[in-house]
């Protein structure tokens, strides 16, 4: 998320639609669902129609704006309506981060060029973990790289352990 997509003649993602549900159920029009976010309207199309995807603390504000579970929003997993278990302690103590956001994108996008589904929790769990590594550190510098270089390193084994069930497989 929080990138401008590459083919932007491509269908309307399943979740720029869900924006677009939640955000006329909830009685928005664009510009005021931009002011309360606060993100431009253009943005707020932009969003609605796949060519921009929201970052990690967008679908936050727009799903709490909205009553729906952030999950929802971006995966369409589970009640649009009921809690999400995976803002629990996890969540709740690395929201605030200031790489976390960097750190559940990075291990989304990994997951995704992967062909790999994760779902919400599992997401916010691998980020949450990423973060931890980097507790007792005197700042974030270099915070980035390191999370970066995890996630190459999940990367690659992930990659070992397909070769090894396609192996076993032939």
């Amino acid at each position: 998320m929080g990138r401008r997509r590459k083919e932007p003649d491509l269908p309307r993602p399943e979740w720029a639609s869900r924006i677009v549900e939640t955000r006329v159920m909830a009685g928005y029009t664009q510009t005021t669902l931009a002011e309360a976010i606060p993100k431009s309207q253009s943005m707020v199309g932009a969003y609605e129609t796949g060519k921009s995807e929201p970052d990690f603390a967008t679908v936050q504000r727009i799903a709490h704006l909205c009553n729906v579970t952030p999950g929802w929003l971006i995966f369409g997993e589970g009640d649009p309506n009921e809690s999400d278990p995976a803002w629990g302690p996890l969540f709740g103590r690395y929201k605030n981060h200031p790489c976390f956001a960097f750190a559940f994108t990075e291990g989304a996008k990994m997951l995704a060029e992967e062909g790999l589904k994760a779902d919400f929790a599992y997401l916010i769990g691998h980020a949450a973990k990423l973060l931890a590594a980097l507790e007792g550190r005197e700042s974030d510098d270099g915070a980035e790289d390191y999370i970066r270089r995890s996630v190459e390193t999940e990367r690659l084994e992930i990659r070992n352990q397909m070769n090894e069930i396609r192996k076993k497989m032939l």
